[in-house]
């Protein structure tokens, strides 16, 4: 809690655009970065729906924001590896009307596991956040969506022959692949005219560098998990770049929020430029046609 109050004159000073009683749902909503930003919305006075795999960890991160500030918070099981899981949010979310859609949650460093022929990282970050925002926006024109992309989208450029990564065994170019092509799927949405946001949280010790996660021998764990917890910021400060891209509702197609400052390692947020070629490929009809219909294709099934 108190990690979170240091950050408070920040909120008070720089973030002006959340109503009071908005109604916004968070995926993701116990990870590291996703808890931050739950209490930030709810200093805010916000109505938050926690989406979230622990549902006894959401319970208690409920009852800790009910009792710090009397906000109404509603906790449902989400499992993005799920297609069922996320049918069953579906019908939850359009009949609760929520002003905000905010998806936070992922994975990262996965060995290549098919989950509905789909590689589970492209499936998890990329396929199945993008169908549910599709679905959802369909019925909701206003809705807000904000996705959370990752700086590691700069590590490669999307194959149009290649788009599922399946033959890459690489995690980390698969996780950079799956960022990549979210963010792509918000430009795209943000071209049409539809109300899509994308921030960052940099380079912070998330609950992705957890030893829980099993992404890494246990030596990373021991000698370098540490050494990232000096150099690296704290999730609670990542997630103020999050709670401005939520905040920010002008951004053009070719920017973006997250922290300032030398590999987005220590920084407040700021609006900067969305570069490496993306650009380029909100523009090839080609690909953004494979995008765009391969989502198509999930919603028609």
């Amino acid at each position: 809690m108190k990690t979170y109050k240091n950050y408070i004159k920040f909120v008070d000073k720089n973030i002006k655009s959340i109503k009071p009683n908005s109604l916004i749902a968070i995926t993701g909503a116990t990870g590291s970065t996703g808890k931050a930003l739950a209490y930030y919305l709810s200093y805010l006075k916000c109505n938050l729906i926690l989406l979230v795999r622990d549902v006894k960890s959401g319970e208690a991160l409920k009852n800790s924001l009910i009792k710090e500030y009397s906000n109404e918070v509603e906790v449902y099981y989400l499992d993005y590896s799920s297609k069922k899981s996320v049918d069953d949010i579906y019908e939850i979310l359009i009949s609760k009307k929520i002003d905000v859609f905010f998806n936070n949650a992922g994975i990262y460093h996965q060995p290549l596991k098919l989950v509905n022929n789909f590689d589970i990282t492209f499936f998890v970050n990329f396929l199945m956040p993008a169908y549910l925002e599709e679905k959802l926006i369909s019925v909701n024109q206003s809705l807000k969506i904000i996705n959370t992309g990752s700086i590691s989208y700069r590590y490669l450029r999307l194959n149009s022959n290649d788009l599922l990564k399946l033959k890459e065994n690489n995690r980390t170019l698969r996780y950079a692949n799956s960022k990549r092509l979210i963010m792509l799927y918000s430009l795209i949405k943000r071209k049409e005219g539809k109300n899509f946001l994308l921030a960052h949280p940099g380079i912070s010790t998330t609950n992705l560098f957890n030893a829980k996660n099993k992404a890494y021998p246990k030596i990373f764990y021991i000698f370098i998990t540490p050494i990232m917890k000096i150099i690296f910021m704290n999730p609670s400060k990542a997630a103020l770049s999050l709670l401005k891209g939520v905040d920010v509702s002008n951004l053009d197609n070719t920017k973006w929020v997250g922290p300032r400052g030398l590999f987005h390692a220590r920084g407040y947020p700021s609006i900067q430029d969305i570069k490496e070629g993306l650009l380029d490929e909100v523009n090839n009809t080609n690909l953004v046609g494979l995008v765009t219909n391969i989502v198509k294709e999930e919603i028609n099934k």
